[in-house]
């Protein structure tokens, strides 16, 4: 019984965390130009591109993945 409330009060927590109010989505939605996709690079692979700062680039050459552009 203890249990199930503990599971019950997770969970509610964590939908507290998650919901977000439409007028802050649609703020967050209005700012994305273009769907970016993210994939996991080892931090020792990336280096800040000279010249530019906010342009990350990637060193290894064992996989092309992709530049990652920061906001700016």
């Amino acid at each position: 019984m203890i249990r199930n409330e503990k599971k019950e009060l997770k969970k509610q927590s964590f939908e507290k965390m998650v919901r977000c109010d439409d007028s802050l989505l649609s703020q967050i939605n209005s700012h994305k130009t273009e769907p970016k996709t993210y994939r996991f690079i080892p931090e020792e692979d990336l280096c800040i591109s000279e010249g530019n700062p906010n342009k990350l680039k990637i060193t290894s050459s064992s996989r092309l993945v992709a530049e990652l552009l920061t906001d700016g």
